[in-house]
C-alpha cells in the first residue's frame, strides 16, 4: 500500500479496478501499446472515423 501512498492515492480509496487501471497506465506510460489501447477502449475515446478532429470555434 506505501506503492500507492507515494503515488498521492489513499490506500483506502484503491479497489482491485483502480489498481488495474494504475497497472494499465504505467505499462502504456512506458511503451506498452496494447495497455494504451485496453485504456483507450476503456475510457471509448475511439475515433469513429468521422471525426474532424479539433474543431476551433473563434467568436470574437
Amino acid at each position: 500500500m506505501e506503492y500507492y501512498r507515494r503515488k498521492g492515492i489513499a490506500p483506502e480509496d484503491v479497489d482491485n479496478q483502480m489498481a488495474m487501471i494504475i497497472g494499465l497506465t504505467e505499462a502504456a506510460t512506458q511503451g506498452d501499446a496494447k495497455a494504451a489501447k485496453v485504456i483507450v477502449d476503456l475510457i471509448g475515446a475511439v475515433a469513429d472515423g468521422n471525426d474532424a478532429g479539433v474543431q476551433i470555434v473563434d467568436n470574437v
